[in-house]
């Protein structure tokens, strides 16, 4: 298996649209479900702050999550522009 997990540090007047499209019938799970490698997502409040966030994909292999980001790559992309909007910053902090 596969993680992904990346912090995002979102707006204020931004949290409750990141939640929902990071949420579980959100369109970020909605678009990773496409691929059979995608085994599911959790999104971590960290409580201290009520801004920041950990998104963890879980994806059968490193080559299936890359494979997937090559094809929907523009699908991605705009996610990613809709993503920005909403948050000051992120970083990719774990791979493994």
């Amino acid at each position: 298996m596969f993680r992904l997990i990346v912090e995002y540090r979102v707006k204020p007047k931004s949290r409750e649209q990141f939640e929902e499209l990071f949420g579980p019938k959100g369109e970020r799970v909605k678009l990773f479900s496409r691929s059979k490698a995608y085994l599911g997502s959790e999104l971590l409040l960290d409580d201290e702050s009520k801004l920041a966030y950990i998104a963890i994909d879980f994806w059968e292999s490193e080559t299936a999550q890359t494979e997937f980001a090559k094809t929907q790559a523009t699908t991605i992309e705009k996610l990613n522009q809709q993503i920005a909007r909403m948050v000051k910053g992120n970083d990719r902090i774990w791979m493994e």
